[in-house]
């Protein structure tokens, strides 16, 4: 058996899912243009300071989900699925999924956007497992606080324990991510591919001959 694993923001899909989701509630008139204005801040600052992926998924937790119903949220991600992921498949990835399925590999989704996303999207697209960010929710199933934060190196402990399960030899993985974040992950397969790389895991692949999609 051999096992294949997918980021999914730029990856499976061409943009971020997260953001995609947070315009189309924008849409749905569950979120406020206030909200998505002050996400876009945060997302500015992260972008020109070394704070760690973590923060800014918290600091965006708290402006955009916070508080939200997780029915709802699960509603609204069904509808998503359709109207923004599958038109946003990037096609070579999805491809090398297609093939990977086809050749009978176990196939995973690893991804630090929200559980009630990705779960829909591995279910879609028929893949074996996956793993997201999770959330705690109240007594009313209101989402009040980030459980579970998925970044490159949960990616890698979870890679670990899916091939250990499995009997398997970490050189039986192929591995595919677009961020240089994702590295502690990638580094662990027999096979890491580079998806619209950016720079830094770009030229990291070049360096150690990866295979860039």
């Amino acid at each position: 058996m051999h096992i294949s694993v997918f980021d999914l923001d730029h990856t499976l899909v061409t943009g971020n899912s997260s953001y995609g989701f947070c315009a189309f509630l924008h849409k749905q008139k569950a979120l406020s243009s206030l909200a998505l204005i002050k996400a876009y801040w945060y997302r500015l600052r992260h972008d020109f300071s070394s704070a760690e992926l973590e923060r800014l998924h918290n600091q965006l937790f708290n402006c955009l989900l916070r508080g939200l119903s997780m029915e709802s949220l699960e509603r609204c991600a069904a509808a998503f699925i359709q109207n923004y992921i599958f038109p946003h498949l990037y096609f070579p990835t999805f491809q090398e999924l297609r093939f990977a399925q086809h050749r009978g590999d176990y196939t995973v989704i690893m991804s630090s956007s929200p559980s009630f996303i990705v779960r829909r999207v591995a279910e879609a697209l028929g893949v074996d497992e996956w793993l997201a960010t999770e959330y705690r929710v109240d007594a009313s199933n209101r989402l009040i606080e980030v459980h579970q934060f998925i970044d490159g190196r949960a990616k890698a402990k979870a890679l670990t324990g899916v091939v250990e399960e499995r009997g398997l030899s970490l050189k039986q993985v192929t591995a595919y991510s677009d961020s240089y974040r994702d590295l502690p992950f990638l580094s662990l397969a027999g096979e890491p591919v580079a998806v619209n790389p950016d720079a830094k895991l770009q030229a990291y692949s070049r360096e150690n001959q990866w295979r860039i999609l």
